[in-house]
């Protein structure tokens, strides 16, 4: 995700994936004000895999980079909105950051799937994220999330993720967790929030 791009706006990472504009507030990841803005705006993640392994993957390098953060996972789209709160009353999200994978009504071979005898259509992680974006889209006070949707096939299910919300996609297994990609998701998060302030790398 990038922020739109203008005549004012300057890259300050040497890949300019991200921009800031001169009414940003600049924070360097060295400093005091950057650790501010990490514990108000990261303070609980919630990710969902079919997959143990995969689970405790992705825990991990989501601590790398947060490691203040509450982490939740959930191992299929239902269980993530039980802990979301019920889709019917319309509870708004309360993680900061949501990893979902796509393929989430396939059996995994390193923990198999248990859905009731209720659960003959099983959520997608696109679905997951369509409910999610549509109470974030419909509730003013909602906070709003960064949300990735994950897949080992990004071209076969890009355009599912990319109908229902997702902000970033990530491939299987996860990008290298670099100080850099950190600062990436910051910003995106910070963008969705109106927020003029831009991580900086030192």
């Amino acid at each position: 995700m990038s922020r739109p791009t203008n005549s004012e706006c300057r890259s300050l990472f040497a890949d300019p994936i991200l921009y800031a504009s001169d009414d940003d507030i600049v924070v360097h990841d060295c400093s005091n004000d950057f650790f501010m803005v990490i514990s108000n705006e990261v303070k609980s993640v919630l990710i969902v895999d079919n997959s143990l392994t995969a689970l405790n993957l992705f825990k991990r390098h989501v601590l790398s980079m947060f490691p203040a953060a509450k982490v939740e996972q959930a191992q299929s789209g239902e269980e993530a909105l039980k802990l979301l709160g019920e889709a019917e009353t319309a509870e708004a999200p309360h993680y900061d950051i949501i990893i979902v994978e796509e393929n989430l009504q396939t059996n995994s071979s390193s923990v198999p799937m248990q859905h009731s005898s209720d659960d003959q259509n099983p959520l997608s992680g696109s679905d997951l994220l369509s409910v999610i974006d549509f109470v974030e889209r419909n509730s003013p006070d909602t906070r709003n999330s960064l949300k990735i949707g994950v897949s080992a096939d990004l071209a076969e299910d890009c355009e599912a993720l990319l109908r229902s919300g997702a902000d970033l996609f990530w491939c299987k297994p996860p990008p290298i967790q670099t100080n850099s990609l950190r600062n990436q998701l910051l910003n995106t998060l910070l963008s969705k929030r109106g927020k003029n302030i831009f991580i900086c790398g030192c």
